[in-house]
C-alpha cells in the first residue's frame, strides 16, 4: 500500500449526557462533511460492520462473522 500513511480512522472518546461513549463509529454524514470542510481530505469513506452476515456465492450460502463493508471507492 503506497499511501498507507494517508489513511486515518476516527475514534470517539466522549460523553453524551451522562453516558460515556468510546468507539470507532460516527454518524452517517460525517465522511461527507469532513471531505467538504477540510481541503486536505482527498477521499472519505464510511465503513459498516455486522457481527454475522450470510454471503451467497454461486448459489452456496456462507455465514461470515465480523463482516465489514465499505463503499466501492474504498481503495
Amino acid at each position: 500500500m503506497k499511501k498507507h500513511k494517508q489513511i486515518f480512522r476516527i475514534y470517539i472518546d466522549g460523553k453524551i449526557g451522562d453516558a460515556e461513549i468510546k468507539g470507532a463509529w460516527t454518524a452517517a454524514p460525517t465522511a461527507k462533511v469532513l471531505k467538504n470542510e477540510i481541503p486536505d481530505i482527498v477521499e472519505a469513506v464510511r465503513m459498516d460492520n455486522w457481527d454475522e452476515v450470510v454471503v451467497k456465492v454461486n448459489g452456496q450460502s456462507y455465514l461470515e462473522n465480523h463482516f465489514y463493508a465499505g463503499r466501492f471507492r474504498f481503495f
